[in-house]
């Protein structure tokens, strides 16, 4: 795996600004869906989410040389991070949501010293709140859904172990999401972040693009296990990707697990980063439990693949044949769907009671060369009587 390596120009020592390198934000308040891509719908009005994460990076700042790859100076090498997080559904369009990083262990070298210091810091609290533009629908399969989060990042100034900003931080992101299928689910993220420019000897962030895509298979309907893969990644609008380690990218790899009543998850992944970009790691683990509240008059939303098949409204169609006598005459009997294709029935006889879906149908009489034919509707639950004199 590739280290980050911001180029050395000059052998100069210099004043380190904040650059937070922890780019790992686990989203709470989703149906089950991405775990760091937003999707276009949150959670529904009245549920509240609760979720804690840890996750463990190593060596997302580094140092090296022209031309090698051999690294002289660590800069950031450990981080453990507990990450707590917040969600509310406000309405079924709109969810808010909170969380805050807290960093457990950290093994950093401020730049300019060989003196490496570890310590527990505070990361910046992140707002954000989900926007449904064009709803996709519960459990419809082929539509598309658009939504857009805006967030705020609010300093708590720990800049000296690049796990916070300077100043506020805040941006936009439009997600746009679909169940291609029960069992597949994509997602994908485009965005931009505002921020005050900060300056590490080389490395210049300014303003940011952001970009993210998800990938969900549900692996058990039946157990709830879902296999989740995604990439995310930023570049600054100065040099738009033309600059590898101002464009970080980095891609992950979860399982998930989920109750059965779906108030509760359980997820474990694995991520790297993907380029020499600030902040992609050699590697990346992460562990993480969320729980979700629920009055009693809603419950959680399943996924398409969850919900049985309900079987159709039926009725009953009676049909019977009698000549003008009132004699019974056993005739071949023939009964189409509405699209006059598909047959439902097909026998001689002369009276039948049949189960059939609501719908609309059609039965024909064979009298010699002569088909009579007779349009019905069924309706559910009722009982459709037609006869042939």
């Amino acid at each position: 795996m590739n280290k980050l390596v911001l180029i050395i120009v000059c052998l100069i020592t210099a004043q380190a600004s904040a650059l937070n390198v922890q780019k790992f934000k686990p989203i709470s308040g989703q149906e089950y869906e991405g775990i760091g891509i937003y999707s276009s719908y949150g959670i529904a009005r009245g549920h509240i989410e609760a979720s804690y994460y840890m996750s463990f990076l190593q060596n997302a700042l580094e140092f090296g040389s022209v031309g090698s790859n051999t690294s002289l100076d660590t800069i950031a090498e450990y981080f453990l991070t507990s990450h707590f997080q917040f969600a509310m559904g406000l309405s079924d369009q709109v969810t808010f949501r909170a969380s805050l990083p807290i960093n457990l262990y950290s093994k950093v070298e401020p730049i300019g010293t060989y003196v490496t210091t570890e310590d527990v810091s505070m990361g910046d609290l992140s707002l954000n709140a989900t926007f449904t533009l064009l709803d996709r629908g519960v459990n419809q399969l082929d539509k598309w859904g658009i939504g857009v989060t805006p967030f705020l990042t609010i300093p708590f100034q720990n800049e000296d172990d690049f796990f916070g900003d300077t100043s506020f931080t805040g941006g936009a992101i439009v997600s746009l999401d679909q169940h291609l299928h029960r069992r597949h689910y994509v997602a994908m993220n485009i965005g931009t972040k505002f921020r005050k420019k900060e300056t590490l000897v080389n490395l210049t962030v300014g303003p940011e693009f952001l970009y993210g895509f998800s990938y969900v298979y549900r692996l058990s309907c039946e157990k709830k296990w879902d296999l989740v893969v995604e990439l995310l990644g930023s570049t600054t609008y100065a040099k738009f990707f033309s600059e590898e380690v101002s464009s970080p990218y980095e891609g992950f790899l979860s399982v998930r697990k989920r109750s059965q009543n779906d108030l509760w998850e359980w997820l474990v992944g694995i991520g790297q980063g993907g380029n020499n970009g600030y902040g992609a790691p050699d590697y990346h683990l992460y562990s993480g439990f969320s729980y979700r509240f629920v009055s009693d008059k809603t419950t959680p939303i399943k996924h398409c693949c969850e919900i049985l098949d309900i079987p159709p409204a039926m009725g009953t169609f009676v049909f019977r044949i009698e000549n003008p006598n009132g004699m019974q005459i056993t005739l071949p009997i023939t009964i189409r769907a509405e699209n006059k294709d598909e047959i439902l029935y097909q026998a001689a006889d002369h009276q039948l009671s049949q189960e059939l879906p609501a719908g609309h149908y059609q039965v024909t009489v064979q009298e010699g060369e002569i088909n009579h034919v007779i349009d019905f509707d069924i309706e559910p639950a009722m009982q459709t009587e037609k006869s042939l004199f």
